[in-house]
């Protein structure tokens, strides 16, 4: 460890903070891969893994219909979200393995007021060993996640990395992190001296390298990280695509920026599935396994099952009946415009469509009263109008009602509505009444609802009672 007393770090913050960024880079890529499965190798206390145990906002698929507007040009305008059914986490920390089965049991803790409906089952195991052990139920997975793990890895470990990941286990998809020893200078004018900077010195005593972390056993720039990359992929039949995640807010005063490129390096591998290259996998893999087969055998840590709602799957055949639901909602929360996030997430709704987004969709793009804009490639940003007549009583006032009428001789006209007085059809006035919906209405908790957090940014320390404070390790994790 660098003497803290000659430290004189620049500053470098990451916003959003670099973990999230990271993680966010991981899921955006399962999303777009249409991943199921996952195995999530050096899991440690859990923080992704109780991501990806949180439930998809609807069920699998997402078949919306082309926008009748769009001519068939962008079929349906919408953006899936990511559907886990199975994950398997792995770490050789028993302790951290404890943690993180604390963070999945409270994911359906019945009192919990973050919780949603279920739309898909779930099953989640979480095992005890290293990586260099072999593990059935890891076979053939979507995806294996490795987040910033590969550098803690001893020189006989190291070894076992690849051949097991993408030889054993095969996946479709591996995504893994890592840090960028290249950024490290960063922290750091041109000319300091060693002591200027904080960290870790090289444990294994190879290079004069100083670490962000004690347990680093190595940092690639990245050259030696594409150099790895590349190479592995070659052996064992994968594509690579490498790239980045996390620059500094703060500009660097020497330039260095472009330079010293990303604080952390990332690989995505995907698996070719010519006959050739099954074929050479397969034929690899055999001294591989009986390497492998010779080590430790992981141990269940702990196993979750949560079923998913009781209607799944099930919609109520009635688009009519979907449709009238929303219609009476606005009518009582006096909504001319919402977001279908606003009411998706309302029981009554979702379960009708049997978690079915686009029978939701279809519902409302069927009623004369209703029009739904698309806009955007999240569905549940796209905005319902109503535009029937929607009732108002005295003691329920419209949200944006118009001026009293004046008398002749310039006083309020004072009469009192014995019947419901209906709201005009005009489109203009629509246009200015958006949804500011009264207190209690699910406009006003919804933004703070699922639909609207389930951004990455929003992801950390899910399920938990408290993730470490990440913002005085940040610049070094």
């Amino acid at each position: 460890m660098i003497n803290a007393e000659t430290v004189q770090e620049l500053p470098v913050t990451f916003i959003p903070q670099l973990y999230l960024q990271r993680r966010r880079w991981v899921f955006e890529r399962m999303t777009r891969e249409g991943v199921n499965s996952v195995v999530d190798i050096g899991c440690g206390e859990g923080e992704t893994l109780t991501c990806l145990c949180n439930p998809a906002p609807w069920r699998a698929p997402l078949a919306i219909l082309p926008d009748p507007d769009s001519g068939g040009a962008d079929a349906s305008g919408a953006e899936d979200t990511l559907h886990i059914t199975s994950i398997h986490a792995l770490d050789v920390s028993a302790s951290s393995l404890s943690f993180a089965a604390k963070a999945v049991a409270q994911i359906e803790d019945a009192t919990c007021w973050m919780k949603h409906i279920r739309w898909e089952p779930l099953d989640v195991k979480l095992w005890h060993g290293g990586l260099e052990s072999f593990n059935r139920e890891f076979v053939g997975v979507d995806c294996i996640v490795s987040t910033e793990v590969i550098e803690h890895l001893s020189d006989d470990v190291l070894p076992d990395f690849a051949p097991m990941l993408l030889g054993a286990y095969h996946p479709r998809l591996l995504l893994i992190t890592t840090p960028s020893y290249t950024f490290n200078a960063r922290f750091t004018a041109p000319d300091a001296p060693e002591s200027a900077r904080s960290g870790y010195k090289d444990p294994t005593g190879r290079t004069n390298r100083i670490f962000r972390h004690s347990d680093h056993k190595f940092e690639w720039t990245p050259e030696e990280f594409a150099e790895w990359c590349q190479g592995v992929a070659l052996e064992w039949g994968y594509e690579v695509e490498i790239s980045g995640v996390g620059k500094a807010q703060e500009k660097d005063e020497w330039g260095r920026d472009e330079e010293l490129g990303w604080a952390s390096q990332v690989a995505a591998f995907r698996r070719r599935d010519d006959i050739m290259s099954t074929r050479m996998r397969e034929e690899k893999c055999v001294d591989v396994l009986k390497n492998a087969l010779t080590k430790t055998r992981h141990q269940a840590a702990a196993q979750f099952s949560y079923k998913q709602h009781s209607l799944a799957g099930r919609p109520d055949n009635s688009a009519s009946g979907v449709s009238n639901c929303i219609k009476i909602m606005m009518q009582k929360y006096q909504q001319r415009t919402a977001t279908i996030h606003e009411y998706w997430f309302e029981e009554e709704v979702s379960t009708q469509c049997g978690g079915l987004l686009q029978r939701l969709v279809l519902a409302l793009e069927s009623d004369e009263d209703l029009l739904l804009h698309r806009r955007g490639r999240n569905p549940l940003d796209w905005v319902i109008e109503f535009t029937g007549l929607i009732c108002h009583t005295e003691d329920q006032a419209p949200v944006d009602a118009r001026p009293e009428e004046e008398t002749s001789d310039g006083r309020t006209d004072e009469k009192g509505i014995e019947e419901p007085a209906l709201w005009p059809d005009s489109k203009e006035i629509a246009s200015e009444w958006r949804s500011a919906s009264p207190a209690g209405s699910p406009g006003q908790w919804g933004a703070a609802g699922w639909g609207r957090s389930r951004t990455p940014e929003d992801w950390s320390g899910w399920g938990t009672e408290d993730w470490r404070d990440k913002a005085t390790v940040e610049a070094q994790s």
